[in-house]
Order: C-alpha cells, then sequence, then structure tokens
C-alpha cells in the first residue's frame, strides 16, 4: 500500500443479512454487537476534494458512516432503490448473486435529447472505480450529443478535447428508476494534469462479460457529487445530493461514543437540488430526513488519486 494505507475494507453486498455462505461483513458485526442499531453504512466524498500527480493524497477526502445516514452530509430528498442483484455463474456451474450494489438504469439525456438504455442496464455504484464506466454504444451515443467537441484518444483510450470548448459542454442527465440525477460539464470533463489546454471525459467504455446484465458503473466521478447510502438490512441503496463542505480537519468518532451526533461541518455550501422524480416508479421510496439518536461510527476518508482509502 505504499506506506499510505494497511489495507482495503470490504464491504461488498451479501445478500443482505444473509451470512450463511460469506464472512461478515464491519457493518453486519457491529451491528451484531449492538454498537450500530442498523446494518447499513454511507459515504460522502469531498467535493472540494483536489490530488494531483505531484500531491496524490487527500487527507480530508471524505467519511464513511456506519450506521444511520448523517443528514449534516445530504440535502433532501434522499431516494432509496432496491438492489437488483446480478446473477453469477460459478465454476460448477451453479449460480449465486453477485456482490454489487446495482439498480435499473432507465436512460440519460443530453439537451432534452433521450437515450434510452439498453434492455436490462443496471446501474452500480463502486466507491473503488474513480470514473464512470458505460457499454461502448450508450457511450457513443452520448458522445454524438457533444456535435464533434471530443475526439477519441485511441492511446489514452478516452475522449477529450479542448478544455475551453469541453466546460461549455450542456449537462449529463442519468434517469435512474425514475430519478433523474444531474452532472455538469465540470462535473465529468477533467483537465489533464498540469494543463488547461486538453480536457478527458469523466465516462469510459465498460463491456461486461458474455451473458451478464449491461453495466453503468458508477464511480467517484458520480458519487462527489451524491451522497450514497447502503442498507444492507433493506436489500436497498440510496442516493441523494451531498453537501459540498470545505472541510479543515477530521474529528475522530471512537465506538464508545457512537450515540452522539456526528460533527458538522465547517463550512457548508448548498445549491438548489437538482435531483428530481420522474414519473412514478413502485421502486423508489423517499427516505425521512429527521435527525436520529441512533448509534454511528464517522471514519475519516483519505483520497488517493485512484481510489479512496480509510484514514488510520
Amino acid at each position: 500500500m505504499n506506506g499510505f494505507g494497511d489495507g482495503i475494507l470490504g464491504l461488498a453486498f451479501q445478500d443482505g443479512l444473509d451470512t450463511t455462505k460469506h464472512h461478515s461483513t464491519l457493518p453486519f458485526f457491529l451491528a451484531q454487537q449492538t454498537l450500530l442499531s442498523k446494518n447499513m453504512f454511507s459515504v460522502w466524498l469531498n467535493q472540494s476534494s483536489e490530488t494531483t500527480s505531484e500531491s496524490p493524497i487527500d487527507p480530508l477526502g471524505g467519511r464513511l458512516i456506519l450506521g444511520d445516514p448523517d443528514p449534516s452530509l445530504y440535502i433532501p430528498p434522499l431516494q432509496y432503490f432496491p438492489i437488483s442483484p446480478i446473477p453469477i455463474a460459478n465454476e460448477d456451474y451453479s449460480v449465486s448473486t453477485s456482490y454489487f450494489y446495482s439498480f435499473p438504469a432507465t436512460s440519460l439525456s443530453v439537451n432534452g435529447n433521450t437515450i434510452p438504455a439498453r434492455q436490462g442496464t443496471l446501474a452500480l455504484l463502486d466507491t473503488g472505480t474513480t470514473l464512470i464506466q458505460m457499454d461502448s454504444a450508450t457511450l457513443m451515443q452520448l458522445v454524438t450529443q457533444f456535435n464533434g467537441v471530443l475526439s477519441y484518444n485511441a492511446d489514452k483510450k478516452w475522449y477529450d478535447g479542448r478544455c475551453v470548448d469541453t466546460l461549455k459542454l450542456p449537462p449529463i442527465v442519468l434517469n435512474l428508476s425514475g430519478v433523474e440525477f444531474s452532472l455538469s460539464a465540470k462535473e465529468y470533463m477533467f483537465a489533464l494534469d498540469g494543463s488547461d489546454k486538453t480536457c478527458f471525459l469523466g465516462i469510459q467504455e465498460y463491456n461486461a462479460q458474455p451473458n451478464s446484465p449491461v453495466l453503468w458503473v458508477l464511480g467517484d466521478v458520480f458519487l462527489q457529487k451524491y451522497y450514497s447510502v447502503y442498507d444492507l438490512e433493506n436489500k436497498r441503496v440510496g442516493l441523494a445530493l451531498a453537501v459540498d463542505g470545505k472541510l479543515t480537519t477530521h474529528t475522530r468518532v471512537s465506538s464508545s461514543s457512537t450515540s452522539s451526533s456526528t460533527q458538522s461541518l465547517g463550512s457548508i455550501q448548498t445549491t438548489s437540488n437538482p435531483l428530481g422524480q420522474s414519473g412514478n416508479s413502485a421502486a423508489m421510496e423517499t427516505a425521512q430526513t429527521k435527525a436520529s439518536s441512533s448509534k454511528r461510527i464517522v471514519i475519516g476518508l483519505f483520497l488517493w488519486l485512484p481510489a479512496i482509502f480509510l484514514l488510520m
């Protein structure tokens, strides 16, 4: 781990409370020991975090909250979506469900032009993925909407263009199970390190294995803007617009003080909520956002250029 981490904390979906075939994850173990009131966790990534090749580590990259979501870190509404497990073929030809936090994707749109997701497409929340990844057919249709501003860079295997042009591109709206999530150009276009001339698209091609569902992998490009909740007890994930807080320090929270409310951010900048409902979806619920006295544990995260690690 090159001296800035002791390992990787596994928080994969294990079919909720079913641990008959799996090892218990940390939230399950803590809930079992009554250190948490619920078997769930959530992730807030600091939108103000900055990393470069010279300074690849940001010690204030975000927070991992074990237990109930922290209402000070997101702007309501918090929308929940039931997890749609991905069937995985085992070596013995049996089929088991996957470890992924996935749910149906509907479409994406640019300037009101809608690109339907391919049949059976699933959106997958993954903090271990830096960018957004999607199938090549949908990605090509998306890039076409930008009218030649972006071109494919075969060496880098991404789309890029002049920053002066790319930062004028319109928002991309992802429709996930009937709820729209918007990303502006400055949130999906990134300047190459040390240069403000060329910017690349933070969405790359991903092709699933044969006979597997089409996947949109929503990595940190998406999760920096949207606070994500992983409810293992009820087998669902939640998303809400994240607050943009400029942290100055992490306050360590021990298990003996988990019943107290989490510390507030030093400075919070809120914007209007672009997360809107599009149509009725039986798969969607609106969470209550009242402050909770339930037990929770807050762990500071530091952001490393290609990944996220626990602050040890």
